[in-house]
């Protein structure tokens, strides 16, 4: 049974087999659930977790939901590992255009500030992959020298202290 998903307007976004599968309102899956948590379809990245039937970004907070009990995560934390997945689904028939919800109570946690479609498209950052704040820094480094945005002189005299505590390979 696929049930109906609202944003915080009331306006339908997608689809929700519970426990099961999340689509987009043309009834294409987008997201697959495993273990009270939503992963990509397309990539296994992490969306964030479940609450019964409320889809909740990275900071607990909610994006989608079917039924008026909407309530959040203070503070989420990502699994360890990927949930058990199967080949995408059959596409089940379109259902008829869900009813006007009533209006859900503000949650606690307030809402989130991605749409539905950000919220299924997101990937994982090195934050979200309990990387350590030394390797997050680097791998920012990184970036901002690949970007030409950083001195390579200054780059290395910030870096050099930490070289002998990890490893500066790419």
């Amino acid at each position: 049974m696929v049930l109906p998903l609202h944003n915080r307007y009331c306006q339908h976004v997608g689809w929700i087999m519970p426990d099961e599968y999340i689509y987009d309102p043309k009834m294409v899956s987008v997201a697959y659930i495993s273990d009270r948590n939503a992963w990509a379809i397309d990539g296994s990245h992490w969306l964030g977790p479940m609450n019964k039937l409320t889809c909740l970004d990275h900071l607990g907070k909610p994006v989608a939901w079917n039924d008026n009990d909407v309530q959040g995560y203070t503070h989420p934390s990502r699994p360890q590992f990927m949930g058990v997945h199967c080949a995408s689904p059959a596409r089940p028939c379109l259902p008829s255009q869900p009813m006007l919800p009533n209006p859900a109570i503000r949650p606690t946690t307030g809402w989130s500030a991605l749409s539905f479609i950000e919220w299924c498209s997101q990937k994982d950052k090195p934050e979200d992959r309990k990387m350590d704040p030394l390797q997050i820094r680097l791998a920012e480094r990184r970036k901002k020298f690949a970007d030409g945005s950083i001195d390579l002189a200054k780059g290395y005299s910030e870096l050099k202290g930490t070289r002998d505590k990890i490893s500066l390979k790419k």
